[in-house]
């Protein structure tokens, strides 16, 4: 089994309970688990539609973002970046307080909501 199977096997095998972890709130694994494939598909969202943005004459809003495509090319950065950014919603999910997991999860899909699927389907609608 290579190592990448086993991170995510770990990744996604069933977390203790509170009175093994010692939690005082419990925040349900199924709607952690939830939130966490609805983060994961928006940041694949996020980076197949920036990519194809950018190919549309669209430009990148983040400064941070723009430097590193024109230093080491779009399509790699969008890759590393979507990936860090799936990889390190995996270790909140594994790692972070029982209480923390979900209000961060649902602060993170809603920041994407709000700041890449809505703006990308109004841009879309609007070129149809």
């Amino acid at each position: 089994m290579t190592a990448e199977c086993e991170v995510a096997r770990q990744l996604i095998r069933e977390r203790p309970s509170s009175s093994e972890s010692g939690a005082i709130f419990e925040a349900p694994d199924r709607t952690a688990w939830h939130l966490l494939i609805l983060n994961i598909a928006l940041q694949i969202f996020d980076g197949v539609a920036t990519y194809n943005g950018l190919r549309l004459g669209f430009g990148e809003q983040n400064p941070f973002l723009r430097a590193a495509f024109q230093r080491w090319g779009v399509g790699p950065m969008l890759v590393l970046f979507t990936l860090f950014s799936c990889v390190a919603l995996g270790i909140i999910y594994r790692g972070a307080k029982r209480e923390f997991v979900v209000p961060a999860f649902w602060m993170v899909a809603g920041y994407y909501t709000l700041g890449s699927l809505i703006p990308w389907l109004v841009i879309l609608v609007s070129i149809l």
